[in-house]
């Protein structure tokens, strides 16, 4: 999603996507064995090369060469939180990292999306040392500097988190109304 071709004649009217939820999952670890069964992983910098090509939503993801300095200006305020309780000091930077590819790819998604596509994102959000993250409202308010349009939010299912925080998992729906790019 991050290098969509855009001289292709292709134009999407609807897109739907569950991008990796921003929890500290390192989900290449937890899918090695089914990547070693594709033949995907041959030696362990495969999976070093598969964690730096992800959108960044684990700890394990966190690096200085992927993590940019611009911080997307909705984030900013919970970014603060984080940087003054964090139990570690990659955890607000993942968050920033999260986002800028999140914008990065949404960016880049409207060059194949047709005039008012619509575009359904399943996302959770999480917390982190009693700061929540409200995810999915976070992605709603970058996604609208990028032109989409909020028209529905469904919440999908209530969960807990480890310190018994509720969190939850929603889809949101988008229509998108610009031009292509």
């Amino acid at each position: 999603a991050r290098a969509i071709p855009i001289d292709d004649p292709i134009r999407l009217d609807a897109l739907v996507t569950s991008p990796p939820y921003l929890n500290g999952t390192n989900y290449f670890r937890n899918t090695k064995m089914e990547l070693w069964f594709l033949r995907e992983l041959k030696t362990k910098k495969d999976l070093t090369d598969f964690r730096y090509k992800a959108v960044v939503a684990g700890i394990n993801n966190v690096t200085n060469r992927k993590i940019g300095s611009i911080v997307p200006e909705p984030i900013k305020p919970v970014v603060r939180q984080l940087e003054k309780v964090a139990y570690d000091q990659r955890i607000p930077k993942m968050v920033v990292g999260y986002f800028q590819d999140m914008e990065r790819i949404f960016d880049n998604i409207r060059a194949v999306l047709a005039e008012d596509s619509m575009i359904a994102v399943d996302i959770g959000d999480s917390i982190y040392a009693g700061v929540h993250v409200e995810t999915d409202k976070l992605l709603a308010q970058l996604l609208e500097l990028l032109g989409y349009e909020l028209i529905d939010r469904v919440l999908l299912r209530r969960r807990s988190s480890r310190n018994k925080m509720e969190v939850s998992q929603v889809l949101l729906v988008f229509k998108y109304r610009g031009t292509t790019i």
